[in-house]
């Protein structure tokens, strides 16, 4: 079961965050996810809808994911946010602290283009970073 939930998790990670979301699309969705749940609380059937939904190439991403959090507000399994922390891998750990090095020598050097550079360079990847007392800190966009 658990190799089921991680190939979800990472189908959801593909999705892209861009794009105007598809309101009928969302609502033929949302009905046929309502109607699974209102037939005797039937979970397999919504996780059914869940699984059609993302093979769906005529819906766009934008329109699966507030499907998908829609859905989770029933299922609470946290797909999102699952997916959101599945992303963050140790070569993307690695990239930021070796760019967020780089931009604290740069400020050091009081070479504040750069340093801004680098953080504008971040944020572009869904990475936010935020300077703190302790250092900087960092984070996927939401």
């Amino acid at each position: 079961m658990e190799s089921v939930y991680k190939k979800l998790i990472g189908r959801i990670q593909r999705l892209e965050k861009v794009g105007e979301r598809q309101e009928d699309k969302f609502m033929q969705y949302r009905q046929k996810f309502l109607n699974a749940i209102n037939s005797d609380l039937n979970t397999s059937m919504a996780i059914t809808v869940l699984y059609d939904l993302l093979k769906d190439s005529e819906v766009n991403d934008a329109t699966k994911r507030a499907l998908i959090e829609s859905f989770d507000t029933v299922l609470s399994l946290n797909l999102l946010q699952e997916a959101k922390e599945e992303k963050v891998d140790g070569e993307l750990a690695k990239y930021v602290e070796a760019l967020l090095a780089e931009r604290k020598q740069a400020k050091k050097e009081k070479n504040f283009a750069r340093a801004d550079e680098i953080r504008d360079e971040l944020k572009a990847k869904g990475i936010i970073i935020k300077d703190t007392r302790e250092g900087t800190i960092w984070s996927l966009q939401g």
